[in-house]
């Protein structure tokens, strides 16, 4: 049983670094034009996370218009007993180098200038598979620390 059976695209190595051109874009989140844009992880207490929250802050992907650019963050929020403040860039890292393996989605730099992009032909596999791309973006499956993802 493979660990992404419920992730409606494949994932893996194969896609590091795939470029995803205006063109064959479903949508642009951050970029070169978009002011507001960031991904952060914060190291938290445990009683502050809960393990697979996932809260999204304005449109979800399925209700954004085809070709255009918005701002966006992520919000990354671990607890876990060897997790230090020290390695939140660390898992910032992580995040970027893990959305790379991802097909049909293209993400850029880490921080304060992120650009990712959402291709057209992965796009509608989201809607045959529920919440697909949500987990996809924020999910953790993660045994050893607990997160809190957001989407904004």
């Amino acid at each position: 049983m493979s660990m992404f059976q419920d992730i409606p695209v494949d994932v893996g190595v194969i896609y590091e670094g795939e470029r995803i051109r205006r063109k064959d874009m479903y949508v642009e989140l951050g970029g070169p034009d978009v002011k507001e844009k960031f991904e952060l992880a914060r190291v938290k207490k445990p009683e502050e996370v809960e393990d697979g929250k996932i809260t999204v802050i304005g449109p979800d992907i399925k209700d954004m218009e085809e070709g255009k650019s918005y701002p966006f963050g992520i919000l990354i929020e671990v607890a876990g007993a060897k997790l230090e403040p020290e390695l939140e860039g660390v898992i910032e890292r992580r995040i970027h180098a893990y959305c790379n393996y991802i097909e049909g989605f293209m993400h850029l730099n880490q921080r304060y200038d992120i650009w990712l992009r959402l291709s057209k032909k992965s796009f509608p596999l989201r809607h045959a598979h529920r919440g697909g791309w949500r987990k996809t973006l924020t999910g953790t499956g993660g045994r050893y620390l607990k997160a809190n993802s957001r989407l904004l």
